[in-house]
């Protein structure tokens, strides 16, 4: 399972300088999708690491199909 990190952790990297904020993890684990991940698979890149990610991870999924509710796919 991965591991679990704390909020104040998150901060830190959303906060350090030079850290791109669409690049940092957004859930409950590290290994969760960044906001570019999601955008990417959105668009039909599927990474293997986030395809796999996607199979255990209900909190991305979300994450996921909300961003899709809101992207114009054609």
């Amino acid at each position: 399972m991965p591991k679990q990190i704390k909020i104040g952790e998150k901060m830190d990297k959303l906060l350090s300088e030079n850290q791109n904020p669409f690049e940092v993890p957004l859930g409950t684990t590290e290994g969760c999708l960044t906001s570019n991940q999601v955008v990417a698979y959105i668009k039909g890149e599927r990474d293997s690491l986030v395809v796999q990610h996607l199979e255990i991870c209900s909190y991305c999924n979300k994450r996921v199909e909300f961003m899709k509710s809101y992207t114009k796919t054609d």
